[in-house]
């Protein structure tokens, strides 16, 4: 579960990364938008940014303390399953675990009012078993993640750059001056935003 919070600390480009990083290690990513009474009307904006930044990935809001939108994550905790909670410091991990198990699993703790971020209540990696027979881990915030990743694992994230480089008049074409190039096609006519763009070259 790729954790992202609703408000100040919201970030498509950090969604991107985080889902790379779960592909990379064969896992199946789940968008989950936390803390969505901070978004009130604007969440499902948030959850389509989500999506957005993943677009094979299911995208959910949730507002753990409040228990709204649990079930859509709970379908994915199966029995015998392990599942990770992957995000910033005060994304809402350990709240969400503790919702989801229906008693206080993991320690919480409060957000800095200016900015909205965590400050590393969970220091470490700890998995927990749910009454279901579901296993989740909950994981220390992460501030930041490099990513070194080939060509393929870029490209399925960024799924409407890979399947236009398909139509690109060169083999080899880097999407950057060449003519007949589909992806710098795309750019100019919408249908892959320059914000995608930027995010795929780096």
């Amino acid at each position: 579960f790729i954790v992202a919070a609703a408000g100040n600390d919201f970030n498509g480009r950090r969604i991107e990364r985080y889902a790379a990083l779960a592909l990379e290690s064969v896992a199946a990513p789940v968008l989950v938008v936390t803390k969505a009474d901070l978004a009130g009307d604007g969440i499902l904006d948030l959850v389509e940014a989500a999506n957005g930044a993943c677009p094979f990935a299911p995208a959910f809001a949730v507002c753990a303390p409040e228990g709204k939108g649990l079930e859509a994550i709970r379908r994915f905790l199966t029995p015998g399953s392990t599942s990770v909670l992957l995000g910033s410091s005060g994304s809402g991990k350990s709240t969400l675990l503790n919702a989801l198990a229906g008693i206080e699993l993991s320690a919480t703790g409060e957000v800095r009012a200016f900015d909205q971020r965590g400050r590393h209540t969970t220091t470490a990696r700890t998995l927990f078993a749910l009454r279901n027979g579901a296993m989740v881990i909950d994981t220390p915030g992460l501030r930041e993640v490099q990513l070194w990743l080939g060509e393929e694992d870029a490209g399925a994230i960024f799924t409407e750059i890979e399947s236009a480089a398909a139509s690109c008049r060169f083999a080899d074409c880097s999407h950057q001056s060449e003519p007949g190039c589909a992806v710098k096609a795309g750019l100019a006519d919408g249908s892959i935003t320059e914000e995608r763009y930027e995010s795929w070259l780096k």
